[in-house]
């Protein structure tokens, strides 16, 4: 399934063709912001193996429950990925969480691809709610959802242990 976006970017499910890409992007960003607001990516990807399981494991969870891992391609090159998932069918919400790597930011390519993923969840899954959580420090991506109007919905105290310890984390929520 791909996704059309705009004439630079296409968003596409996450299949084993893509593991090598995969790999390697997040291979090449070992050390940089990617890690630092994703710490347990590197242990994640840290194989081609471990990277084709994780499609593999997204894949299964796609075909489970309709919710997809997409690849976001920038000139048709791999710049990150954007999912959704897991699907809570008694509240009929799911989570959105995306990365990308660093040379890939500030194209505006979360932003452009927002509206897909959003439409996904509420026309094709019938979602009636997504959510996603971000750090409180993660002041750039606190954009998104402020963008599109999510509201916050609560604060998760040390949700998450990055490099210099724990840090809260905000849920936003929007409702279709």
């Amino acid at each position: 399934m791909n996704l059309i976006v705009d004439n630079e970017i296409t968003i596409r499910i996450s299949s084993a063709e893509y593991a090598e890409e995969l790999f390697s992007l997040v291979q090449n960003n070992l050390g940089n912001k990617l890690c630092y607001w994703c710490p347990d990516i590197e242990n994640m990807y840290s194989s081609r193996e471990s990277t084709l399981a994780i499609i593999t494991k997204a894949n299964s969870k796609f075909q489970e429950d309709g919710t997809p891992d997409f690849l976001i391609f920038f000139n048709n090159s791999l710049a990150g990925l954007i999912s959704l998932g897991p699907l809570n069918i008694n509240e009929n919400k799911c989570e959105i969480g995306y990365w990308l790597g660093l040379e890939f930011e500030n194209f505006g390519l979360i932003t452009r691809s927002f509206p897909a993923i959003l439409n996904y969840a509420r026309v094709t899954l019938g979602l009636a709610t997504v959510e996603l959580s971000t750090a409180i420090t993660n002041i750039k991506s606190q954009k998104i959802p402020r963008k599109f109007y999510f509201i916050q919905d609560q604060i998760l105290t040390d949700a998450e242990i990055l490099d210099d310890g724990p840090v809260d984390h905000i849920i936003w929520r929007l409702d279709f």
